[in-house]
């Protein structure tokens, strides 16, 4: 098993004219490691397309294997089909392999990756080699704890060359506002978030190429701990919210017959907290020494559905920033603080479920629990389910 998390997160936009993306990346973890590869097609749409995803694919296959890179660029060249308007067989590539704490960068044509240290960008020595009569740049790097990786295509660099500015935004002009929108509790998911928005605004929200940017935080291991429901054995309450707080990281309370029972445990009153509703998802409440108080069932019923739209496009944590309520609250911290959740289910029957007609038992909340952890994991985190 790795001994460090590496979060992962992709932002993309088609060119405004096209129904299909000229942008693919490949991504493998193995237990040697994670490979990824962004590739950019030529031109755009289904062509573009074609090119991005056998480039990314052939490549990121190749090296994942253990291929030298020579070999692996010299395949795919081959492999790749000839744009007869252009007489070109290629798509530009970069391609990044992490292994224990390093990465291994080899790039062409596409905008040098950024690699951001304590909110700096921290500048590595490159070697220049020829494949295929392709200029290739090579690099390894050594990596550090919440050390940020940003891989782009020239859409992100190249934001902005069309409008009334008539100025790209540039490798140079990227790399500032990153530094300038870091702080040491945001990801690095966040940041490209925050730049993504800023390359729509100069394109106008007509992206004049294809936009993609992948970026990867090596973390150290962060808990969120989460409690749904009162034990089924009232008699064990003590038991498992000592269990609960004694768990490293942050504590989460969910449901409101649960949140009485933790108030009572922690001899601290349930406050409810204004302005913390939103349509069709209710109020959260304060528990001094509790992270976060919120309903229970319908607030949960959000939560895979946002954390799939964030694995589709991060730029959903711009939006999540925005609101204030469960949901969204409860959204960010799983996906922006923690590397593991922790999930207590208990298995007290609710009275309250009965009596308004949600018709919701133990088992359709362990069904929403486990949707919950899927989408988790789909997303990397590392996630475990216990009853009580």
């Amino acid at each position: 098993m790795l001994d460090y998390v590496l979060d992962f997160a992709k932002i993309s936009y088609n060119k405004y004219t096209e129904s299909i993306c000229g942008d693919f990346y490949y991504k493998e973890t193995t237990e040697d490691g994670t490979t990824l590869v962004l590739s950019d097609g030529l031109g755009s749409g289904v062509k573009a397309n074609i090119l991005a995803t056998l480039t990314s694919q052939i490549l990121g296959t190749l090296l994942s294997g253990g291929m030298l890179l020579e070999d692996a660029v010299f395949t795919t060249v081959q492999t790749l089909p000839m744009c007869r308007e252009r007489k070109l067989a290629y798509a530009t590539f970069v391609a990044a392999r992490i292994q224990k704490y390093k990465v291994y960068l080899a790039q062409f044509d596409n905008p040098p990756v950024i690699l951001l240290r304590g909110g700096k960008s921290i500048s590595h020595e490159s070697a220049r080699f020829f494949i295929q009569e392709k200029e290739i740049w090579e690099s390894t790097v050594p990596l550090l704890s919440d050390d940020m990786l940003f891989l782009m295509t020239d859409g992100v660099t190249n934001a902005g060359i069309d409008s009334e500015i008539g100025k790209e935004l540039g490798h140079g002009e990227v790399v500032r506002l990153l530094e300038q929108w870091y702080k040491p509790e945001v990801s690095a998911a966040w940041l490209g978030a925050r730049l993504m928005n800023a390359c729509l605004c100069l394109y106008d929200g007509k992206p004049k190429d294809d936009i993609t940017l992948l970026t990867l935080q090596l973390r150290e291991r962060k808990a969120v701990n989460i409690i749904i429901g009162p034990p089924e054995n009232p008699n064990e309450d003590d038991k498992i919210l000592n269990m609960f707080f004694g768990k490293k990281g942050k504590h989460v309370v969910c449901g409101g017959s649960t949140a009485k029972m933790v108030s009572k445990f922690l001899k601290a009153p349930l406050v409810p907290l204004e302005n913390t509703s939103s349509e069709g998802i209710p109020a959260m409440a304060k528990i001094e020494g509790v992270d976060l108080v919120t309903e229970g069932i319908i607030t949960l019923k959000n939560i895979p559905k946002l954390i799939h739209e964030y694995e589709k496009n991060a730029i959903i944590l711009l939006e999540l920033e925005k609101r204030k309520d469960g949901a969204a609250m409860l959204t960010r911290m799983l996906i922006e603080d923690a590397t593991d959740i922790n999930i207590y289910l208990g298995n007290a029957v609710n009275h309250s479920h009965q009596e308004d007609g949600l018709g919701i038992d133990i088992v359709s909340k362990l069904k929403l629990v486990q949707e919950i952890g899927e989408s988790l994991e789909k997303i990397g985190k590392k996630v475990k389910i216990s009853m009580c």
